[in-house]
């Protein structure tokens, strides 16, 4: 049985799938390897992996809620919603994106050039799906538990 304080977690959950998936596909897009579909479920297991050991580890929705508020923002409000994402994915994007670089490039020489050159196109791109992402996430958490529990 869920209850109404497990929304967070089902929100999460999905927003780090989608997030995971979105990763894996720009991420191996933009770095130049090919697309197949057995590098793709790879990488986006492994994104999803070190983004749930990092929602673990980083209490984000604390510390979005806390910059949001001390910004001014009202829970619930798009500023709110949109600090919270910007906290949850500087947080989320930059572990994942360090971790996959390290999955797919090792430890050596190349490893700070490959993530320099790779973040900020994972930033982005995260940042919007994980918003947009989110919105949707929420109805179906509320959908899935039970009203007043």
């Amino acid at each position: 049985m869920l209850f109404r304080n497990h929304v967070g977690c089902i929100v999460t959950s999905i927003v780090m799938l989608v997030l995971g998936l979105s990763m894996a596909i720009v991420g191996t897009l933009a770095s130049g390897q090919p697309m197949t579909f057995a590098g793709i479920v790879t990488t986006w297991g492994t994104a999803f992996t070190i983004n749930y050991l990092a929602a673990l580890i980083f209490p984000v929705d604390v510390w979005g809620g806390f910059a949001a508020s001390k910004l001014g923002c009202k829970p619930g409000s798009l500023g709110f919603g949109l600090i919270n994402t910007l906290i949850s994915t500087f947080v989320f994007v930059t572990v994942v994106s360090l971790g996959m670089v390290f999955v797919q490039v090792g430890p050596g020489p190349m490893y700070w050039p490959a993530w320099r050159g790779l973040y900020p196109i994972l930033f982005g791109v995260g940042f919007v799906i994980a918003f947009i992402v989110s919105q949707f996430a929420m109805k179906i958490a509320l959908k899935i538990v039970r009203p007043g529990q």
